[in-house]
């Protein structure tokens, strides 16, 4: 430093250690200070330790000089003044010390001045382990106030991209319906005929034992949509005999033996409290929208990654789903919107006709497909579905009748039948419709489930005005304290249905 003229350029780390080098040489004087003999004469030891003292001074010296430099640079901090007082009380320590050891090895002091200088000094180092340790605190306390502050920051950034509990209908309801959506990872066109089949054949499985009934679905090539209804838990359980019986029915590698041995051996044991944890485990995979669509989309993974001799997951994040109000007009929208699907990417001209919908199913006699649409008229019918409805008894021929004729609406867009009984429409002018959307005006809803419509995707609820508001007072905690009303209704249709979500952007397509 005298030679060149330049500053000290000492790094943090070198600071550190050069403190912990004189923590080490101080530990070391007063260990031998305190094991000398004070009335023993100078020695050649003695003299060592002066020579170490003073190398301890001159790395004093450096870093303090060190310190000075980067204080003048970056300007004080509480650990920078910390590090400053600490070295010059070291450089004090140190330098009266080896003016007392020159001293004695003179012959002109008594090394018991200098036991007396390093006992009188423990009450100033214990005063820098205080203020250090205070130091070191604060800092600690310091990061971690900034992480959760950054943690705050970061989730008031994400707002609504963060990941929330899913909306399920109240436990005050009986039961729920819900628009369920999935897609294949990087929306890849993986349902084959084929996979469409055993997807379907996979579902009807889970129906059953989850307890939940599909109203209508829709299987397309690289995604699926299914419109179910899921009851209340019930307060009286199934028996263990009804759950083996459900279990009996899955496909896939179920071992019913290993739960009916389990089973048997709590019983025996007379471990009613283990007995009922292990029921619920399963009970727990039943009468919940959830349960359903995680066990039918592993067991589907789990079919097709050992078809196709891959790993991994097969589908794009989460499954979104939509609360629909089971009573009235909004329950037979979501269910055309649906069956709807083929028709709007152009791979069909009538539902009925698209193999994996179903209406399509119903349209060929199938029992629990036609029980789908039965509810859903009777829901169209205004009656609530737990209140019992006309359509429950009503032949299949008018159920279909009557459905297909909300599908395709009535007035001037109808012209008659064929002999097959498909509707003659005019004509079906995409840009038109949209035209009329963006212009703010509205559309009749034959018109309007014949466009990609978010609503029915995003919505988060959808139903009347009163249903949409009762279960938003229910989920205000979601909602800016700003929001009073949870119902927005549906722009561009006629009609009186509103969900939860105002949508902005790309709502129709």
């Amino acid at each position: 430093m005298v030679w060149t003229g330049s500053g000290i350029d000492v790094k943090r780390e070198a600071l550190i250690g050069f403190n912990l080098l004189l923590a080490l040489v101080l530990g070391l004087l007063l260990n031998s200070v305190s094991a000398r003999d004070s009335q023993a004469p100078p020695g050649a030891f003695d003299a060592l330790q002066l020579l170490l003292v003073l190398s301890a001074l001159i790395v004093d010296g450096v870093a303090l000089a060190a310190i000075g430099a980067r204080i003048s640079e970056f300007g004080f901090t509480p650990n920078r003044v910390a590090a400053l007082g600490e070295n010059l009380l070291l450089l004090v320590n140190l330098a009266w010390s080896a003016w007392l050891y020159a001293q004695f090895l003179c012959g002109r002091g008594l090394f018991a001045s200098l036991e007396r200088w390093q006992t009188s000094y423990l009450a100033v180092f214990g005063g820098i382990l205080q203020i250090k340790g205070q130091v070191i605190s604060n800092k600690i306390k310091g990061q971690v106030i900034s992480k959760i502050m950054l943690a705050r920051i970061e989730r008031f950034r994400l707002g609504r991209e963060m990941r929330q509990a899913r909306m399920k209908v109240p436990e005050s309801h009986p039961v729920g319906y819900y628009h369920c959506i999935s897609r294949i990872v990087d929306r890849q066109f993986l349902f084959g005929d084929l996979e469409r089949e055993q997807f379907v054949g996979f579902m009807r499985e889970y129906e059953a034992f989850c307890g939940v009934r599909i109203l209508t679905y829709c299987i397309m090539s690289n995604h699926f949509h299914i419109l179910v209804e899921v009851p209340k838990r019930p307060e009286v359980l199934p028996s263990s005999e009804e759950l083996i019986q459900k279990l009996g029915r899955l496909s896939g590698n179920v071992s019913v033996g290993t739960v009916v041995q389990r089973i048997e051996m709590f019983e025996k044991a007379n471990a009613q409290k283990e007995l009922e944890e292990y029921l619920e485990s399963f009970w727990a995979r039943m009468w919940d929208v959830s349960a359903f669509m995680k066990l039918l989309k592993q067991r589907y993974t789990q079919w097709y990654n050992s078809q196709k001799g891959r790993k991994g997951t097969l589908w794009e994040e989460r499954f979104k789903s939509v609360l629909v109000d089971g009573c009235g007009e909004a329950l037979a929208t979501m269910a055309a919107y649906i069956d709807l699907n083929p028709v709007r990417a152009g791979i069909v001209e009538d539902p009925g006709e698209y193999r994996w919908c179903g209406y399509a199913e119903a349209t060929v006699g199938k029992r629990r497909a036609m029980e789908g649409l039965r509810m859903v008229v009777g829901a169209l019918e205004r009656v609530h579905p737990e209140a019992g409805h006309g359509a429950k008894h009503r032949p299949a021929a008018e159920v279909l009748s009557k459905y297909r004729l909300f599908v395709y609406g009535e007035g001037e867009e109808r012209d008659g039948f064929t002999a097959a009984g498909k509707p003659l429409r005019k004509g079906f002018d995409r840009e038109a419709v949209l035209k009329v959307v963006r212009e703010k005006g509205r559309l009749g809803l034959e018109d309007f489930l014949r466009l990609r419509v978010r609503y029915f995707a995003d919505g988060a609820i959808l139903g009347t005005r009163g249903f949409v508001n009762s279960i938003f007072e229910g989920q205000k905690g979601r909602f800016g304290a700003k929001r009073k009303e949870g119902a927005r209704r549906v722009r561009g249709l006629t009609g009186e249905l509103y969900v939860l979500r105002d949508l902005k952007k790309a709502v129709f397509g």
